[in-house]
């Protein structure tokens, strides 16, 4: 997402592809969002599948300040993840 504001709906988006850039559609996908100085605030959404391998949520994040995410992509009894960590602005 863009600029990303506390308390301001936002859409988070992903777009999933194997090694040879194929589209792929997984069992679940979820956005984990984990409060480095708060962990009471941490919390997760699922994310809604648009097709084409593009995936959403829309989420809140309900402080400003730094967050680290994680993207969890279940398929069978695979799981894979990626992730990294966001400012998010006063509102």
């Amino acid at each position: 997402p863009g600029d990303m504001r506390a308390s301001v709906p936002t859409s988070v988006r992903v777009v999933l592809a194997d090694k040879s850039g194929q589209a792929v559609t997984p069992d679940q996908v979820t956005f984990f969002a984990y409060r480095p100085s708060d962990k009471s605030q941490d919390f997760s959404a699922p994310m809604t599948d648009m097709g084409g391998g593009r995936f959403v949520a829309r989420l809140a994040f309900p402080l400003y300040g730094h967050w680290d995410w994680l993207i969890a992509v279940r398929q069978d009894a695979d799981e894979y993840t990626t992730g990294g960590r966001l400012v998010v602005a006063k509102p």
